[in-house]
Parts: C-alpha cells; structure tokens; sequence
C-alpha cells in the first residue's frame, strides 16, 4: 500500500508525527548562534559593525588573506572586539566569510556576530 492510497485519518496521522519530528530535530541540532552570526542583518550598503565571537574555548578570531582555511592567518581579533565588514564572500564550500574594512582580510561569518544597538563592545 502507498502513502496516496492511505486513509486521511493515516495521512493526517503520519504527516503530524513527520512534522513533530522535523521540529524536534530542528530545536535539538540547529545551532541558532551560527545562524544568527553567518546570516546578518546586514545588507552592506555601507560599513556594518561586528563582535568577534571565538568558537567554545578559543579566545581569538582568525584574520585570513582570502575566504576560507586555506589562506593565510593575517592577524587575530580578541574575543568581543569590534570590527567592520565590509562584504560578505562566500567561498568553494558554501562557507560565509565576511570581508573586513581596512583591507584587514576575512572573518569566518559564524565567528562575528552584529555589535550589540548600545555600543558597547562585548555581544
């Protein structure tokens, strides 16, 4: 028996679990903070502020030459220290960089996150 041949009572039945499960599985495993951090409010129409926001246990945040691991470290930005992008890259593997203004190079996008509205410089 396939699914269109089903009952409606067993369709509605078997597509609400689908939709329970795909919620579960959506609060259990989506990093909310990388969304947030890689997906800006930004559109860089001009310069846009960011916080640097090291991975667990790291207390700095690369500089590379290009977007991506494979370009060279240029410099280190301390955890909470502002920055401005400029642009934002997306490399080879779909990975979003942000291009940072005074030719500094690139931030991975997950690892800054939009300067808090006050001004102040810690997220």
């Amino acid at each position: 028996m396939n699914r269109a041949s089903w009952p409606p009572k067993q369709r509605e039945i078997a597509l609400t679990i689908a939709a329970v499960l795909a919620v579960w599985l959506y609060a259990r495993f989506y990093d909310s903070a990388s969304f947030a951090a890689s997906a800006p409010a930004c559109n860089f129409t001009a310069p846009c502020p960011f916080v640097a926001v090291p991975g667990e246990g790291a207390v700095h945040v690369n500089v590379r030459a290009g977007p991506g691991t494979g370009f060279a470290v240029r410099a280190q930005i301390d955890r909470g220290a502002p920055v401005l992008g400029i642009a934002r890259r997306q490399n080879a593997q779909g990975e979003a960089w942000i291009e940072l203004s005074g030719n500094r190079g690139f931030a991975k996008a997950t690892l800054l996150a939009p300067a808090p509205a006050d001004g102040s410089a810690r997220p």
